[in-house]
């Protein structure tokens, strides 16, 4: 926030809206009855007469419930708006183009509430409309809040107006007459309203210098669908709140009223004709099988000259490569204008949209993008032959386009533009774009290629990771076996002991019991066996009984040797060796004396051990395998180091039986290892990032161009 005051301007122009927008359309539903029934009186449509009765009713019988809903929606949707991390997150925001489709009759209220939302646009100045977003914006964000971000714009006051009337029981469509009747009180009440916050907040310092020009996007030319009213048809005398369109809407909003089944031609023209926001609605009705107008959509042929003109197009691609990535946009406004069907054209649009989100993939390399982009025309032809492209995964170019983004973000594929993946992937662009005619099997040819080639690619990093993965394997079950041989060696080491054997313990002998169990030995230098000589040790270094002499003249023998061999075996000199064995003999000597009463035991010997207590709970849990391991970093996972500009993407190669180790591997890259700690830290300062696998980046780009995630 820029501004000091920016927490108390914000929840000042929120109350003053909550205040003069509920205040209007409470004053709007105590007159609305009346206003009604003038018009139901007027009607010359029974089914007309019979829905505006019926609204009537609903707004007498819950206009406190329109009201208190209408005042809440409006309220969460301020906060949401103002609210950097839910403006941030899309799918966090119900606006109205992710509204879900149901049915026929869900389409034809929502397509109604969006020429509501524009009708309102166009009756408000925009001047004032602009400079509130932007103030609050200002306050919010530090950028202008346009269009549907803005909190007190159009789209958010029509949204909660439906809210509220959705607080109405019974049909959809006395609902949206509801709506529709409340919408010119809404649009005055909110022309009143933009001049005073502007003032407010320009007395508060709120950019007060601000100079908007509005620029608004140039719009194709009306499209009229069957069945569509071609002008209004009647003078019949309108209450003051209400316009001729909003009466002649009424008519739209009646179940069945065309007398004929909807046309999906004059759903998309429409859709095409609306906001831009509008376009989530044609594009839903490709992506998901489950809408009721999937079916009619898939049905519906390419038109031939759609058809032949984007052949033109791909013979020209094919045969000048530097230009083969046709302006796909350019084609799309092209096709607006000739006499097409307009879900050709909204195909178009999708299909850039789609090619825009992977072009504009910094994951990709650029020559990998080079090569998707001239694609294009050949996958709008692909997608206008079978609709299906945006729902179905296993739709040929589809699985294409996801193996060549996947191959081009793999950190083990070569990523040069001149090197083997390179070149390959070159032609075999040219063989799509110079082969495809109507047969899909094309794109699965190709993909089979290009699959092939990243398997290569997969394999010959797999191999270069193997031997370290192997060293690294060897190293952390050698960590864990002296761990494990230190922590037994701790649970014998109790009682008295010289400092020379405890040293001895801890320093060597845990070596030893390592290196017995690292070498799977047995018999008398095995495991169990090194730890009985730790006992045998420790006793013999004990004071003892004359009744002891036996024994110890009868452990020496065995307890000598096996002290040598498990010195030798890691490594320990010979001198090393002897000493500690000198030193030994020295002691047993002097307890022997002590023992038949001819000398008192050496007071290191009598001493305590300082020896910690050990924890034997932890000790017990301490072999356990850690579970903790940081969620998403499972083999073949692929992360981003940012340690380096540009940072370094590299794939999650090997994870260590006891998810102590990492090791991430890229083609021409050192590969890196590191500790579950080391990647925690990493992971919490930011040098290291999980990344979207290659795999993702088509679907990614489908959600954006849909709003459907599958």
């Amino acid at each position: 926030m820029t501004h000091p005051d920016a927490p108390a301007l914000l929840a000042r122009s929120r109350e003053v809206a909550r205040a003069r927008l509920t205040a209007a359309i409470d004053a709007a539903l105590g007159q609305l009855p009346n206003d009604l029934q003038t018009l139901a009186a007027a009607a010359t449509v029974p089914a007309e007469a019979r829905l505006l009765d019926e609204a009537t009713r609903a707004v007498r019988a819950h206009r406190g419930a329109i009201a208190a809903a209408f005042e809440r929606a409006l309220l969460e949707s301020f906060d949401r708006k103002v609210r950097p991390p839910a403006r941030a997150a899309a799918s966090a925001e119900p606006t109205l183009d992710e509204l879900t489709l149901v049915d026929d009759s869900a389409m034809e209220l929502e397509l109604a509430l969006g020429r509501l939302v524009r009708k309102t646009a166009d009756e408000l100045d925009a001047q004032e409309l602009a400079a509130v977003g932007a103030r609050l914006g200002e306050l919010a964000a530090g950028r202008a809040l346009e269009g549907g971000d803005n909190p007190v714009g159009p789209q958010t006051a029509l949204e909660a107006l439906k809210a509220g009337c959705d607080a109405v029981p019974g049909d959809g469509a006395a609902r949206m007459a509801l709506v529709n009747s409340l919408q010119p009180h809404l649009a005055l009440a909110l022309r009143r309203l933009y001049p005073e916050l502007n003032q407010m907040l320009v007395q508060a310092g709120v950019l007060p210098r601000i100079r908007y020009e509005i620029q608004r996007a140039p719009r194709l030319p009306a499209r009229r669908g069957a069945g569509e009213p071609a002008a209004p048809a009647g003078g019949a005398a309108l209450p003051p709140g209400m316009t001729l369109s909003q009466a002649m809407s009424l008519r739209e909003l009646m179940p069945g009223a065309t007398g004929s089944p909807i046309d999906v031609g004059t759903i998309v023209a429409a859709l095409l004709d609306g906001p831009a926001s509008t376009r989530q609605y044609g594009a839903r009705m490709l992506a998901n099988p489950e809408g009721s107008l999937f079916g009619r959509a898939m049905a519906v042929p390419v038109e031939p000259q759609v058809l032949a003109q984007l052949t033109q197009l791909q013979a020209a691609a094919a045969t000048d490569i530097a230009n083969g990535a046709a302006d796909l946009a350019a084609v799309v406004q092209h096709l607006a204008r000739q006499p097409s069907h307009p879900l050709d054209q909204l195909t178009g649009e999708l299909v850039g949209v789609v090619f825009d989100h992977l072009l504009g993939d910094r994951a990709l390399p650029e020559h990998v993008k080079a090569q998707l982009a001239r694609l294009q025309i050949v996958a709008f032809k692909a997608a206008l032959l079978d609709r299906s492209f945006f729902a179905r995964r296993e739709h040929p170019l589809r699985q294409l386009l996801a193996a060549i983004a996947a191959a081009g973000a793999d950190p083990h594929v070569d990523s040069r533009a001149d090197g083997p993946f390179g070149s390959a992937l070159r032609a075999i662009v040219d063989q799509v774009v110079g082969g495809f005619e109507t047969d899909l099997a094309v794109f699965s040819e190709a993909r089979g290629k290009v699959e092939s080639l990243v398997a290569q690619a997969a394999a010959a990093g797999e191999r270069e990771a193997a031997s370290l993965a192997s060293a690294l394997a060897e190293a952390e079950r050698a960590d864990e076996l002296r761990r494990q041989a230190k922590h037994e060696v701790a649970r014998r080491l109790t009682g008295v002991a010289p400092r020379f054997v405890r040293r001895f313990l801890t320093d060597t002998w845990v070596h030893a019991v390592a290196e017995a169990g690292l070498n799977a030995r047995a018999g008398e230098d095995g495991w169990e066996a090194r730890l009985e000589v730790v006992e045998d040790l420790l006793w013999s270094v004990a004071p003892k009984l004359p009744t002891d002499v036996p024994r110890l003249t009868q452990l020496l023998p065995k307890l000598v040797p096996a002290l040598s061999r498990g010195m030798a075996a890691v490594g320990v000199a010979a001198d090393e060796q002897r000493a500690f064995l000198d030193e030994l003999m020295q002691t047993h000597a002097a307890l022997l004396q002590a023992a038949r009463g001819k000398r008192p035991v050496p007071a290191e010997v009598a001493a305590p051990a300082s020896i910690p207590p050990v924890d034997e709970a932890a000790a017990e849990a301490a072999p356990a395998l850690d579970t903790g391991a940081p969620a998403g970093f499972e083999r073949g996972a692929v992360v981003e180091f940012h340690d380096t500009e540009p940072p370094v993407r590299a794939r999650l190669t090997w994870v260590s039986p006891r998810r102590s180790l990492y090791l991430f591997t890229a083609h021409g890259a050192e590969a890196r290892q590191l500790t579950q700690e080391a990647l925690r830290e990493a992971l919490r300062a930011g040098r290291v990032r999980l990344a979207a696998d290659g795999t993702q980046l088509l679907e990614r780009a489908l959600a954006a161009a849909t709003g459907v995630t599958r």
